[in-house]
């Protein structure tokens, strides 16, 4: 892939000569591969090849145009963009981002092995994954693995001086398996900004102990419960939590963690949340984000206080302030998050609280956490221990109750902590919540 900073730059100045008082243009173009496997034959193999321009203009008072497209229509694009920003209605903090000092080229977050890998080695990972599952206990049942990368290339220039080009990668891997006669199975999957990662962390065997583990039915639990989330769910609610961490979701009620005038703390003082655009082989890891801002480090919640919110452009000219780079698409998103760990493991900490305990090891659905209200009411299945001991399973439950009230009835943050897709997190024991 060749660079494109020459064609954005003409493009830039060709919305300039045709009467815009502003312009940017960003381009993305990735390659990739995708191959799934089923008892270690080839299912399905594509190329994953995208590429896709967005251009967008100002005319006189901050009237605003974007149009997108195929990256060969780049004049097409500028007058569609142009067309649009003539009917658009004025906006004083419309504009494009002026050039900053800091960081003004790529993170260097490609991995060079990509253009070195072949077939063969993209296939190895998906089948030696499904084989070491399978070879965990005879009785786990593949239900097909699969593996895919992306080579991409992100290009930007805008007409107050702002280029910047960036290479980087992404690899994934996952699958399913079950326990024969289990029609729930259990999925796993991991990503990373190399391949040697994804190619040597064990996602197959955690699958298929995991699948294992269910099958201990033993005792049950009911009502209110003392509840340890894994490093993998604790990174799940707090990659939804972090969502609501906008300027309008602060603001409007949209949030169920409103920061008080006071500084006051809304959740446990252990509670600590930073998320980092810029961390060393982060997965959402970028040097600029589609308007060409650059990230800013944020502290969200500083033990127990909401503190740092995500910024767009014209929200941060509102308040004299700078944009945060979280721009993500049409929306505001999180980056790298990381929540602080504490000092003792999940076992060492259940050990010595006793009683049972409900373990919860994945949240694969959160659509029932009202983020307005805090509410939670999500499907789970657990495993139950008495101590540090599994005495149980429970699938089918519905796990209920107020998460900011459970977020201020933390036991324990344990210190055994995983990296999971962008959220680096640990093992979590609070009370507050109920199953049914």
């Amino acid at each position: 892939m060749e660079s494109r900073t020459v064609q954005l730059k003409d493009l830039v100045q060709e919305a300039k000569r045709l009467g815009a008082v502003g312009a940017q243009a960003l381009c993305e173009v990735s390659q990739g591969v995708r191959v799934d496997v089923l008892k270690g034959k080839t299912t399905s193999q594509s190329r994953l090849n995208e590429s896709e321009l967005t251009v967008k203009v100002w005319l006189e008072g901050g009237r605003e145009g974007v149009a997108s497209g195929d990256p060969a229509e780049g004049r097409a694009l500028v007058g569609r963009a142009l067309s649009m920003a003539n009917t658009a209605p004025k906006n004083e903090h419309a504009g494009p981002h002026r050039r900053l000092a800091g960081l003004q080229q790529g993170l260097g977050i490609a991995d060079r092995r990509i253009s070195a890998l072949d077939d063969a080695d993209r296939l190895d990972v998906a089948v030696t994954a499904e084989r070491s599952a399978r070879a965990t206990d005879r009785r786990i049942v593949s239900r097909g693995f699969w593996y895919q990368d992306q080579h991409r290339l992100r290009s930007f220039a805008n007409s107050r001086g702002v280029v910047l080009e960036e290479f980087d990668t992404t690899f994934r891997a996952g699958g399913a398996v079950a326990f024969a006669g289990d029609e729930c199975g259990v999925t796993d999957e991991i990503a990373s900004r190399s391949f040697s990662t994804v190619a040597s962390l064990p996602f197959g065997i955690l699958a298929a102990r995991m699948a294992l583990t269910r099958q201990n039915r033993g005792e049950k639990l009911a009502g209110e419960v003392r509840v340890l989330f894994s490093p993998a769910a604790t990174a799940a609610l707090f990659a939804r939590i972090s969502q609501g961490f906008t300027q309008d979701g602060l603001a409007t009620g949209g949030m169920f963690l409103i920061p008080t005038p006071e500084g006051q703390t809304v959740v446990d003082r252990r509670l600590h949340l930073v998320d980092d655009g810029l961390e060393v082989s982060g997965l959402r890891s970028r040097s600029f984000d589609p308007n060409g801002v650059l990230p800013v480090p944020l502290t969200l919640l500083r033990e127990g206080r909401v503190e740092g919110r995500f910024l767009g452009i014209q929200a941060a000219r509102q308040q004299d302030q700078l944009p945060t780079g979280h721009r993500q698409g049409d929306t505001l998103a999180p980056s790298n998050l990381r929540l602080r760990s504490g000092t003792r493991s999940s076992n060492a900490i259940l050990k010595d609280v006793g009683g049972y305990t409900f373990v919860v090891d994945q949240l694969p659905s959160l659509g029932g956490l009202d983020m307005s209200t805090g509410l939670l009411e999500v499907p789970v299945f657990g495993r139950v221990l008495k101590a540090e001991k599994q005495v149980g399973t429970m699938g089918g439950m519905v796990l209920h109750g107020d998460l900011k009230v459970a977020l201020n009835r933390v036991i324990e943050v344990a210190s055994n902590t995983d990296r999971v897709g962008h959220v680096d997190a640990p093992a979590m024991l609070l009370e507050g919540l109920a199953l049914r």
